[in-house]
């Protein structure tokens, strides 16, 4: 299975990113350089706001199962080294960087996180405004509601759903994920399997891997594709709001929307 996050709609914010970044590269050298003058080895604000962008969008993609199983060597302090590197600074560079913003100018900043959201919102609406082939084999075959929205206080919602796969060939499910951060859900996630048509509830179920969800009340754009190699007719099933606990016990804040699924025949 892979699963792309859109670029604007990584699990974590940036804030949060630049956070973890500033304790894990400055903490050696913070005390002793507290009340300096501004570093000479700082980077200019341009490049560093490149960077900052490229970090963040390097955060989602390491969340990717599919390309961490393909860079399963690569954890996520070597990809930020890389990233300063190409742009031709040192780690050092950086460290004192995050140091001067936090320290000298926490609301410069925030200003700067302002404006890498405000590119990346841009690019995603230039995306989503691109013309739509209705012609294509890739059209909607999504056969349950268009969006769902929680708390659902008249019990009426299901985000279960059960999709025909009718011969071997590949599928693509795509869908937009808003999870509250006061979201009473423990470990919310998507959840599927594969079923034989004709045994839905005694046969073998082969699941794919679970993607959990992160309660930051932002969208995320995941994108599944899969391949059906079975020649007898099976069923997709799942739940898009799936959690660990009883949803009774524990109220849904949420929303799943821009849901978008395709079979196309053959291998």
């Amino acid at each position: 299975m892979k699963n792309r996050t859109d670029s604007k709609y990584f699990p974590f914010s940036l804030l949060f990113l630049v956070a973890i970044l500033f304790l894990m590269f400055a903490s050696s050298c913070f005390e002793k350089s507290l009340g300096r003058p501004v570093p000479k080895k700082v980077i200019p604000e341009k490049d560093f706001i490149s960077i900052l962008k490229d970090l963040y969008l390097t955060d989602g993609l390491l969340t990717v199962p599919t390309i961490r199983d393909e860079f399963p060597e690569k954890d996520s302090i070597a990809a930020y080294n890389d990233i300063i590197t190409n742009y031709g600074y040192t780690k050092d560079a950086m460290d004192l960087t995050l140091e001067y913003y936090f320290v000298k100018k926490p609301k410069r900043l925030i200003k700067i996180y302002d404006r890498i959201l405000g590119e990346l919102t841009e690019t995603d609406i230039r995306l989503s405004n691109l013309p739509v082939d209705l012609s294509s084999p890739y059209n909607n075959q999504w056969n349950g509601l268009s969006s769902y929205s929680f708390p659902d206080p008249w019990g009426l919602l299901n985000s279960e759903f059960s999709l025909p796969l009718n011969s071997q060939g590949h599928f693509t499910l795509s869908f937009t994920v808003t999870i509250f951060p006061f979201d009473q859900t423990v470990n919310p996630q998507f959840i599927a399997w594969f079923c034989s048509a004709d045994s839905i509830e005694t046969g073998k179920k082969y699941f794919l891997p679970p993607i959990k969800y992160i309660k930051d009340g932002y969208p995320h754009v995941y994108t599944l594709t899969e391949t059906n190699r079975r020649s007898n007719p099976m069923i997709l099933k799942g739940n898009l709001y799936e959690s660990e606990n009883n949803p009774d016990l524990g109220e849904r804040f949420g929303s799943i929307e821009n849901i978008l699924f395709a079979f196309t025949g053959g291998l």
